[in-house]
């Protein structure tokens, strides 16, 4: 715990621009350093954009002298640069020990499977023998947002730095929990889009769960805060069929879903997140009636120009459908095929409604960016 006043926050990682949002609603002056440093970024908080992630990292940060260091996604994956943030300002986060106890899969597995709960096998080197109808999927260690996880194909190598996990058919989720000695908060539910044949996160959608599975996600939550990860949080896990719950991945610190669990809270979540560390908590409190939200990332099916006039055109489409645009590029960016355009997030009481608008929205807008 730090005793500090804490009135700038700098956050750093690949994507920071909802948490950059979440930190400046709660009134505190913004630094962002990420991969992209979008245009909405850009409107709360200064920064700079990374161009070697995450090697650059520790010589951007040290520019800056903030009252305290956030991060997001995936320097839960680099202790080293971790570490090095903390000799800058305090670092708002699980200590490296922590955080590597549960982003060790043969460690989560352990730890979860001795409190009961339930988790995909997995196989840490080559197997030796392994039946051709199973299915296993090839993940990386230092995985993050699903990238370049792929269907294991029986009879090869495991190459360095991955490992296999068994596939379990289902839904794939997320809970997001907020961490503090004396209690844990499970702030809501998500479920993601999937497509077929890729892992990538793509976007979710606020959901719900039976009584009896949030029990068990409350239960989860007792056991993080046993594991000392204080603080913000999200957990990755597969429903099935049965109602049946597996856990993947726990990711310590503000997740790309949480911006759509914001506006169910009255504060934001940052704002729970930094008083986490300063002992100087407000009770979270949840607001009645919030309605579902959910996001969209879109993808370039091919290298795109964005100019004003394609902006002008993205602008007008969402005023249309009363759908918001984040993660905007500026313009005169050009976006390399299959890498993120911009964010799609839309709002109703009816979680089909969501999902159809933002799949029609997808479609006009790849139509705009190949013409």
């Amino acid at each position: 715990m730090t005793n500090i006043n804490i009135s700038h926050v700098l956050l750093v990682g690949a994507c920071v621009r909802p948490a950059a949002e979440s930190a400046h609603a709660a009134g505190y002056t913004v630094t962002a350093i990420d991969l992209f440093g979008d245009s909405d970024t850009r409107k709360v908080a200064e920064g700079q954009t990374l161009s070697d992630y995450p090697h650059d990292i520790y010589n951007l940060v040290s520019k800056y002298t903030p009252d305290a260091i956030c991060f997001t996604g995936a320097l839960e994956n680099h202790p080293g640069v971790t570490q090095s943030l903390r000799t800058v300002a305090p670092v708002l986060a699980p200590t490296e020990e922590a955080i590597a106890t549960v982003r060790s899969p043969e460690s989560l597995q352990r730890i979860l499977a001795e409190e009961g709960f339930n988790t995909p096998d997995i196989i840490m080197t080559s197997p030796a023998n392994i039946a051709r109808e199973d299915n296993w999927l090839i993940k990386p260690l230092l995985s993050a947002a699903g990238l370049n996880i792929q269907s294991y194909t029986v009879g090869h190598s495991i190459p360095s730095g991955f490992y296999l996990q068994q596939f379990v058919a289902g839904i794939t989720m997320s809970a997001s929990f907020l961490v503090r000695a004396e209690q844990t908060t499970l702030l809501g539910i998500t479920e993601q889009f999937n497509r077929e044949n890729c892992f990538q996160f793509c976007g979710a959608v606020t959901g719900s769960l039976e009584e009896n599975q949030v029990t068990l996600l409350e239960r989860l939550g007792d056991l993080l805060r046993r594991l000392k990860l204080d603080g913000l949080l999200g957990v990755d896990f597969i429903l099935t069929s049965e109602g049946d719950i597996f856990i993947l991945e726990i990711n310590p610190r503000y997740t790309a879903t949480m911006e759509l669990l914001e506006p169910a809270w009255q504060s934001p979540l940052l704002k729970y997140h930094i008083e986490t560390f300063t002992g100087e908590h407000a009770t979270p409190k949840q607001v009645s009636n919030s309605p579902n939200r959910g996001k969209l990332i879109i993808y370039a099916q091919k290298s795109c120009h964005i100019d004003d006039h394609k902006l002008h055109q993205l602008t007008r489409l969402a005023a249309d459908q009363g759908v918001e645009l984040s993660d905007l590029p500026f313009a005169n960016t050009k976006i390399e095929a299959a890498h993120p355009v911009l964010t799609v997030l839309a709002s109703s009481q009816s979680r089909t409604q969501i999902k159809a608008t933002l799949a029609d929205v997808e479609e006009q807008i790849q139509v705009i960016l190949a013409n």
